[in-house]
């Protein structure tokens, strides 16, 4: 097993209701190793994929917005994800 650095990483910060945060994460978990969820405050998230995934985490993304109502655009960035370990 390889390790990724931070640079191959895909980070994206989300927000979605607080009561549908396990929701998110059992679907993520279900996505074929698509990536992981740390769960922040409230409805705050960071989805984090590899970056060759990058493009299936964002319709992902999408995909959820439209079933449990995530959405880009939540108040954590990059910047943060570094204290969190990424």
């Amino acid at each position: 097993m390889s390790l990724l650095s931070r640079d191959e990483l895909a980070v994206r910060a989300v927000s979605v209701r607080p009561s549908q945060m396990v929701l998110l994460k059992n679907h993520l978990e279900a996505s074929e190793g698509l990536g992981f969820l740390i769960a922040k405050r409230g409805g705050v998230a960071l989805l984090v994929s590899p970056m060759s995934r990058a493009d299936e985490l964002d319709i992902f993304i999408s995909d959820m917005g439209s079933e449990i109502g995530l959405f880009f655009g939540a108040t954590v960035d990059h910047i943060e994800a570094e204290h969190v370990g990424l």
